[in-house]
């Protein structure tokens, strides 16, 4: 019995770190704790009454003759104890699977949770990436490269000459203030016209 009750306390001691929140095993561990206490004094008990015979104190008997006086009423008074033990760590047992099989399951949901989520996600980018493929065809970003592309200064004069009349704006080039602001240094010149004038 000494030596199931050590092989008890110590699977014991360890299912409060495993399992902290669960207070159907917390109280099957309460149970069996009640019966070791139970019978540690009930085994006080009985060594006592042995103990305080008149026999043992005058060293008459042997140790070997003791533990048989012991043992016989320990038999008898202890059955019930160790099949309640037994019915309790049966207990234990059980809702240490059972807490097992919760904590496998709340993890199961956990981890569907975190899927769920990865293809929500995954399908958000996925239906951002084909609107942007349908609002980008070849064509137009071709049309946008070539809007962002430098502009070409000599092709657009080129162009602008070519469309110019013969003697156009030489009432400007030959005027005074032209001439006067072209000859002075730090001077200014004001135009003022309509746009594309």
């Amino acid at each position: 019995m000494l030596e199931q009750v050590g092989l008890h306390l110590n699977s014991l001691r360890r299912f409060p770190r495993l399992y902290p929140h669960n207070e159907r095993l917390e109280a099957a561990m309460v149970d069996v704790y009640r019966i070791i206490f139970r019978f540690c004094t009930d085994a006080r008990n009985v060594f006592k009454k042995v103990s305080d015979k008149k026999v043992c104190q005058k060293g008459m008997i042997g140790l070997r003759s003791m533990i048989k006086l012991v043992w016989k009423p320990f038999k008898a008074q202890f059955g019930d104890l160790r099949a309640d033990l037994s019915t309790a760590m049966e207990q234990v047992s059980t809702e240490v699977e059972i807490a097992e099989k919760e904590e496998a399951h709340a993890e199961r949901e956990r981890a569907d949770k975190e899927r769920r989520a990865q293809a929500s996600r995954w399908g958000k980018t996925e239906h951002t990436h084909q609107k942007l493929e349908s609002f980008f065809d070849e064509q137009s970003i071709q049309k946008v490269d070539k809007w962002l592309d430098p502009v070409n200064f000599e092709n657009n004069h080129d162009a602008a000459v070519k469309l110019r009349h013969q003697g156009t704006g030489n009432w400007f080039l030959n005027g005074e203030a032209f001439k006067d602001w072209l000859d002075h240094d730090n001077s200014f010149l004001w135009l003022h016209a309509i746009p594309g004038a």
